[in-house]
């Protein structure tokens, strides 16, 4: 992987070290392309938490049933944690994975109830650099019309995560190459958002 990809594990990982609770939000539209990087992180992430043996997961759609049709709603929290999520030395007690899509603004509510100490939101992110790149974007930098791929301003997400929960929220972008409707993500692409869930699993099950 070229630069950009070690720089950004490196920042991932000093970012996580902080995270009481942490929640993961995949943002984009499946249909367009690489705009589904952020969704297709999620839930690699979700299927690789849920199959070990460390977490106890549970994976239920907007109403409360399990549904793989709906966008997924998974909480997981070690085992040894019990209620109140006693937490492992530089992990966090509790982890949320949501797959906010093209409208990230229905799971606030969720994440309001949750209540994170930390949001990491990945997203497809333009910013002209070769596509599948990872990189975190300062959401103090993002203008209103911001970079992203999808109709939602970022930065109005942002802000009120930040204001409604009072949490830290931190933006890793994906950077595109096809934003045609009805394709499926790049090879780069694909790749870079593999990556993304690979390294977040591996760390969250230490």
């Amino acid at each position: 992987m070229p630069g950009p990809m070690k720089d950004w594990r490196t920042r991932l990982a000093r970012e996580l070290q902080a995270a009481r609770r942490l929640t993961v939000l995949g943002v984009g539209n499946p249909d367009r392309g690489d705009d589904g990087a952020g969704s297709r992180c999620v839930r690699r992430l979700a299927r690789a938490l849920g199959h070990s043996r460390f977490f106890s997961c549970q994976d239920v759609g907007p109403e409360g049933t399990k549904s793989s049709a709906n966008p997924i709603r998974l909480i997981c929290r070690p085992r040894s944690a019990g209620t109140g999520g006693t937490k492992e030395p530089g992990k966090p007690a509790g982890i949320q994975v949501l797959d906010g899509r093209e409208v990230p603004e229905s799971e606030t509510g969720p994440i309001r109830r949750f209540r994170p100490s930390h949001v990491l939101i990945v997203d497809a992110v333009l910013a002209g650099n070769p596509p599948g790149t990872v990189f975190f974007v300062d959401p103090g930098s993002i203008p209103e019309d911001d970079l992203s791929t999808h109709r939602i301003p970022l930065s109005r997400l942002v802000r009120y995560l930040e204001e409604t929960v009072g949490c830290r929220v931190f933006l890793l972008g994906i950077e595109p190459k096809n934003l045609g409707p009805g394709k499926g993500l790049t090879r780069p692409v694909s790749q870079a958002a593999g990556a993304v869930a690979e390294s977040l699993a591996g760390w969250l099950r230490l």
